[in-house]
């Protein structure tokens, strides 16, 4: 039996189906590409229907399983996601605006280095 979901609120899916028979997953993304997740038992689709995030759980437990591509191999890939953290739902945190002084006066590098001398005990 396959079970549907066409809408979905979420930033990278457009729908997915659950294949009861076969424990097939199809996900299509909004990208227009869609794949299929082999041997993805009854229990871990229960926990993605009932996610609070579709994406984040896709991209956290169901992409460990095996898979292959589906669907229209026209459709180019947008790898430029690939690098978003912690997953491919959202982007990277900002690094914060820190710039270490590169050059230190000689009484705080005589201070670090009788630091290190303390806690290493030698130098």
């Amino acid at each position: 039996m396959k079970i549907s979901k066409e809408t979905i609120d979420s930033s990278s899916i457009t729908s997915y189906s659950y294949d009861t028979d076969t424990l097939d997953l199809e996900v299509k993304y909004k990208s227009g590409v869609s794949y299929r997740y082999f041997d993805v038992d009854g229990a871990t689709f229960a926990q993605l229907q009932a996610a609070p995030s579709v994406g984040n759980f896709i991209a956290t437990q169901i992409k460990k399983f095996n898979f292959e591509r589906i669907g229209n191999p026209d459709v180019e890939l947008d790898l430029s996601n690939r690098a978003r953290w912690p997953f491919p739902t959202g982007p990277k945190p900002a690094e914060p605006n820190y710039t270490p002084d590169l050059e230190w006066s000689q009484a705080e590098e005589e201070e670090f280095l009788r630091a290190i001398t303390r806690q290493t005990g030698d130098l």
